[in-house]
């Protein structure tokens, strides 16, 4: 793809391979089009319609530009790729957003969290501690990382670490890994310091989710007045929990004129 634009197959089209190199579109080293995954030689060249139109006047779409400025996936390398949340947390200088991920895992398909049904989006903008970045000794400690990160499950029964390694996965030689290629290649890190002694300290469990990490899950559960007033529109299976019985209105308002909690099923 020229742009990296979301389309779907029918929505493109293709240009031989000979018409793309003889374009005029500037084709530079480090330029995603260099690219011989993304743009494999003598193959087909996809594009959409509004990329192709646009090289026919010897131009890039707006979008094609910003695909050039970016690069793609392939730019990184195998040092950086498959780093879970966590890890990218404790390497990173500097973190100017947080997001949020809901992950679901049904009956049957648990031990991965790599499933299509999720929701993600960012979250509000958090301080960050100056004082702590400009010490230049990376990894953060895992337990200032963890300050930052809540996990929460929903249903009648926790995931077990294991269904939670490909999101909290904690692995010292992954992050070494990471820091030493950052540190000889990005000039941000050329100054930071390995915290080996830190990394010591880390467990290394089988499933990769340390204990530390594991023991802050926090069971959220939706209290007997969010069920009032949203039972009727969100089912029980929406929020992780099982399909129960259909309880009356009236029980739950009866619940909480005496301060209850209401246990699962769908008003």
């Amino acid at each position: 793809m020229i742009c990296y634009r979301k389309c779907a197959r029918a929505e493109l089209e293709d240009i031989d391979w000979d018409q793309w190199t003889a374009s005029l579109i500037t084709k530079s080293d480090g330029s995603p089009f260099q690219c011989r995954e993304c743009f494999p030689a003598g193959e087909k060249i996809s594009g959409c319609k509004d990329c192709l139109r646009q090289m026919g006047n010897s131009v890039l779409s707006p979008a094609g530009q910003l695909h050039s400025r970016l690069g793609c996936e392939h730019m990184f390398p195998d040092e950086l790729k498959g780093l879970t949340p966590v890890e990218e947390k404790l390497i990173a200088l500097n973190s100017c957003y947080g997001f949020i991920t809901k992950y679901s895992l049904p009956e049957g398909r648990r031990q991965s969290a790599r499933y299509p049904k999720h929701v993600k989006g960012h979250i509000t903008v958090f301080p960050n501690n100056v004082q702590d970045l400009v010490s230049n000794v990376l990894p953060h400690p895992l337990v200032k990382v963890m300050d930052e990160i809540h996990v929460s499950w929903q249903g009648p029964e926790k995931p077990a670490p294991g269904d939670l390694s490909a999101l909290l996965s904690v692995r010292r030689r992954v992050v070494e890994k990471a820091l030493v290629w950052l540190k000889r290649n990005n000039p941000l890190y050329a100054t930071i310091h390995i915290d080996t002694a830190d990394m010591d300290t880390w467990e290394a469990p089988s499933h990769g989710v340390p204990s530390q990490v594991y023991a802050r899950l926090e069971r959220n559960e939706p209290s007997a007045w969010e069920k009032a007033r949203t039972g009727q529109v969100v089912p029980p299976t929406e929020r992780g929990l099982e399909e129960g019985e259909l309880r009356d209105v009236r029980e739950i308002l009866a619940a909480l004129e005496r301060g209850d909690d209401v246990g699962g099923g769908e008003a």
